[in-house]
């Protein structure tokens, strides 16, 4: 990187900018939260108001990420250029070094 560049260099200075990230967003929400004031006022002999039950709220926002997850890793799985890299895909066999094979190939040795 060259120097004045604003982008942080390195792992200690990106750990310190999301511990500030971090501390940041836990003031924010504790403030929010501070100006909240909650009563439940029930009249006798009523019951509680209705609603819905965990899985339909937690069905949807499970279902929802865990697809777009599956989808995600299909396409790595599938996708020769994303997991190969372009060079090695595209490569033609007859680029290949003429070096060594590698261990568990066998050559025939012709005699000359």
């Amino acid at each position: 990187m060259r120097e004045g560049d604003p982008k942080a260099a390195g792992f200690l200075p990106s750990l310190g900018a999301a511990l500030v990230m971090g501390i940041a967003v836990t003031g924010m929400h504790y403030t929010g939260m501070s100006g909240l004031a909650v009563r439940l006022h029930e009249a006798h002999g009523t019951r509680p108001p209705g609603g819905d039950t965990a899985v339909s709220i937690m069905l949807p926002m499970t279902v929802g990420p865990l697809a777009f997850l599956l989808l995600a890793a299909v396409v790595v799985m599938f996708d020769p250029v994303l997991v190969l890299g372009e060079g090695e895909w595209t490569a033609s066999p007859s680029s290949a070094s003429p070096g060594p094979p590698g261990p568990g190939v066998l050559r025939t040795i012709r005699p000359r």
